[in-house]
């Protein structure tokens, strides 16, 4: 059996740290209509990749209210190319790391 390499092995471990400090914010309180995440959730594609990836969005919206910065997550509806380039502005804008590929790593919604 071959051994996960490196960077995926990076990846499950990061969304373990994630799901973990998610739950301390009480995130499932504030996403009753998403199901709580799993442990792997955001390390591989989903069978539903939009709902992924609005998953993600909402997420990410609802964290940077955390800070006090006002964006509103992308619709379903919204063009994908342009959410991922909006939010990677957004995260630019409040300082956040951006070092890891710019807004096309975002849009998969899933991955390192």
């Amino acid at each position: 059996m071959a051994e996960p390499s490196q960077e995926g092995t990076e990846s499950f471990l990061a969304m373990e740290e994630i799901v973990d400090r998610l739950k301390m914010l009480d995130y499932e309180l504030h996403f009753p209509s998403f199901r709580p995440l799993t442990h792997t959730y955001f390390c591989m594609p989903a069978s539903n990749p939009n709902e992924q990836f609005f998953y993600f969005m909402s997420l990410a919206s609802w964290l940077m209210s955390l800070l006090g910065h006002v964006w509103a997550a992308p619709s379903q509806m919204d063009d994908p190319n342009s959410s991922a380039t909006s939010l990677f502005a957004q995260l630019q804008h409040i300082g956040a790391p951006t070092a890891f590929g710019g807004w096309q790593k975002l849009k998969s919604g899933y991955g390192d």
